[in-house]
């Protein structure tokens, strides 16, 4: 497996391929495409067979727990920069605390059409971003380092 991911990001994994499977043990094309329109999202069939294609190194159709993950941590090197991140939060931290609101939180991550979060998934995010010292908002070091796995200064 990805020799930087972190073991709660593996265990992150782990509950989403749960969710892929449902009562199997692989990931197939029609389950794949499931869950992707659950989760929002609209893969026409020849995406998410590419998908399958991508990310089956088996050549059996399905996707395996330790493909699954070989499959994400790909998409996760894809992502921007853990530093690139951080400065969008910086924007709306202008005392530079390492902490926003609650409700900036909410305004960044459900305006702007970027993706589409359902309440649960925002709620995990706040969970990841709690601010060791307690207090409302969220800690977006914290955060980042939750997402990405990387170490944040």
């Amino acid at each position: 497996m990805a020799d930087f991911l972190s073991q709660d990001q593996i265990s992150e994994f782990k509950e989403a391929y749960k969710m892929f499977c449902g009562d199997g043990d692989k990931i197939s094309k029609d389950s794949l495409k499931s869950v992707l329109r659950q989760l929002g999202f609209k893969p026409t069939d020849a995406e998410v067979a590419q998908m399958i294609k991508d990310g089956d190194t088996s050549g059996r159709g399905t996707i395996s727990f330790d493909e699954f993950v070989s499959m994400m941590s790909d998409q996760m090197r894809k992502m921007d920069s853990p530093d690139d991140i951080l400065r969008a939060f910086e924007c709306f931290d202008p005392y530079g605390k390492g902490v926003i609101s609650r409700e900036d939180f909410n305004t960044l991550i459900t305006t702007g059409g970027y993706a589409k979060f359902k309440p649960a998934e925002i709620e995990l995010f706040l969970r990841l971003g709690k601010p060791e010292k307690g207090g409302d908002g969220i800690d977006y070091f914290a955060l980042v380092k939750a997402i990405t796995g990387a170490p944040t200064s």
